[in-house]
């Protein structure tokens, strides 16, 4: 944030910021508590810092108008507490390659201690290492506060003496920065910690509200897509001609609130979402859903070679090793059609595959002797090119609305007592689930990442209030909520690497897809929910992208 000295024309550096979307950042309150100048903007995608900087034509595009100040309402100045403060900006910030928000932690864990992290000051970037223990913070922090101690920063401690209160304080994951804290004491390197005030931050960040135009040019409000029931709909299962006009209604798309849309007050659903009629079509009621493991009894819970045989891995090969991962997993459908999550597809490299009838991800051929019926079983995965790759067209990245994709094989499938079809949702064919229902859910872990996981595995859920899942964003009747009914002996059992794992319910012998996760708490927790897209209220989009193309 930067002052303007109106008798020389010169810009005044007050404090530093962080933004964290389009609208908004985060500074101390302190600072606008400080000696007011004429005029207070804040100055984005700038490489310099510090006061007596020239206003050019240049700078100008690079001000914005402070609409709206939010200081926290317990801030202390003497005491240093709740030092948090908002500014809403008074207009939308266009991002480019020198302007980006950060990311706001609220879903992922704090770091643990001794974990690298990182704070930008003009010119440099310095790193360090959060305390190993609690005795190197002093008792007159707050709890929400904590300290990185000078001494650990790589470069001279000066530098940090010379930086701005407002220096974000980060760390690393999966090449994204995270917001970790704001610096709130320059040379004790004191940092706000920002994990402390999600409610706040939320409760006081606005949508954007802006005036917007529609399609049809008539005058709205730019309101979140969740706010518009309307749009929601169209948006969930909509016909792929009007997928481009659909498009035009949304006015804002960032972090905190996902898609912002124009809202009409009309709208014409029934010519623009996909019909919602003929869904029969896409499960074959004879032959789907039926698993070998299930045609015997077996006190054993472990899972069986020829168990949730509709299971399917996406894997890619990393462009720079050369080395196959698995990127996500997937369900079929039938014999040309895998559903997974549109966030895999979304990132996944050219060269991928899908790989079906997979037990060890260490094995090419996998056996397993059956004691109750006295044989041994063996079965070999295969593979499939990917043909045609469909992303839900509405897919939000950052609220996971409508994270639901298809693949469409370059082969047809052969089935087999390991290689089968799940049966879809479809309420005229199959049982609506319940809270009564016992959930299955079935994925890989990749051996890379923890080295010891390589078998299929089976976890337990019941079906829970999509309150319980709200821990970033609300849901929609578009999603589900799942809670661990048991908790596996291994952690690792469940993890973010189970990105489009089917969720999957069995009614008198006959399995049916009923949700493919897309969001956790936490990286690897059983103790967690799980969010998922909820298949049941996508099948018109469904019988829109498969029935057309089988």
């Amino acid at each position: 944030m930067v002052g303007i000295d109106s008798s020389t024309g010169e810009l005044v550096t007050i404090c530093a910021g962080v933004l964290i979307n389009q609208r908004y950042v985060v500074t101390p309150a302190e600072c606008l508590l400080k000696e007011r100048l004429p005029a207070r903007v804040v100055q984005l995608g700038i490489s310099y810092g510090g006061s007596n900087a020239r206003i050019t034509e240049t700078t100008l595009r690079t001000f914005y108008l402070i609409q709206k100040e939010v200081l926290h309402p317990l801030y202390e100045s003497k005491a240093s507490q709740h030092n948090i403060a908002l500014l809403r900006l008074n207009r939308l910030v266009h991002y480019t390659e020198y302007i980006q928000p950060i990311c706001l932690p609220f879903h992922k864990k704090i770091p643990s201690l001794g974990s690298t992290v990182y704070t930008t000051i003009w010119g440099k970037i310095l790193f360090a290492s959060l305390p190993r223990s609690k005795e190197t913070v002093p008792s007159s922090l707050s709890a929400n506060q904590f300290l990185i101690t000078s001494s650990t920063w790589s470069n001279s401690t000066n530098d940090l003496c010379d930086a701005y209160v407002g220096s974000p304080i980060e760390f690393k994951q999966n090449n994204q920065s995270y917001l970790l804290g704001i610096l709130t004491v320059n040379c004790e390197a004191t940092y706000l910690n920002i994990f402390n005030y999600r409610r706040w931050i939320e409760g006081n960040v606005q949508s954007n509200y802006d005036v917007c135009t529609t399609p049809e040019n008539a005058t709205r409000w730019c309101i979140p897509l969740d706010n518009c029931p309307v749009l929601l709909h169209a948006f969930a299962n909509p016909k792929e001609k009007y997928e481009d006009y659909l498009g035009g209604y949304i006015c804002s798309n960032d972090q905190l609130g996902g898609f912002q849309v124009c809202c009409p007050t009309s709208l014409d659903s029934t010519e623009l979402q996909a019909e919602s009629t003929g869904l029969n079509g896409l499960s074959n009621k004879q032959f789907c859903g039926y698993q070998h493991r299930d045609d015997y009894y077996s006190n054993d819970s472990s899972i069986a070679l020829d168990e949730f045989p509709w299971l399917a891995t996406v894997r890619a090969v990393n462009p720079l090793t050369n080395v196959e991962y698995i990127a996500c997993s997937g369900s079929l459908i039938n014999n040309r059609y895998v559903i997974t999550s549109a966030r895999c597809l979304s990132r996944l490299p050219q060269t991928a595959l899908v790989r079906l009838g997979e037990y060890n991800v260490l094995n090419k051929t996998d056996c397993m002797f059956l004691t109750e019926i006295g044989t041994e079983d063996c079965s070999e995965y295969e593979d499939f090119g990917i043909e045609t790759a469909v992303v839900h067209p509405f897919y939000d990245p950052w609220t996971y609305k409508n994270d639901i994709a298809l693949i469409r094989l370059n082969g047809t499938v052969l089935f087999s007592e390991t290689i089968r079809p799940i049966c879809l949702p479809i309420p005229s064919l199959f049982k609506i689930a319940d809270t009564t229902d016992e959930f299955y859910s079935s994925s890989f872990t990749s051996p890379k990442l923890w080295g010891t996981d390589y078998m299929k595995k089976k976890l337990y859920f019941s079906l829970t209030e999509n309150e319980d899942c709200e821990h970033k964003h609300p849901l929609t009747r578009y999603q589900m909520c799942l809670r661990p009914k048991a908790m596996p002996t291994d952690r690792f059992l469940s993890c973010y690497d189970d990105e489009a794992a089917p969720a999957m319910i069995s009614h008198r012998g006959q399995w049916t897809l009923e949700g493919i996760s897309t969001e956790r708490k936490s990286f690897c927790d059983a103790s967690q929910p799980v969010v998922l897209s909820k298949i049941s209220s996508y099948l018109p989009w469904l019988r829109e992208n498969v029935l057309q193309n089988v």
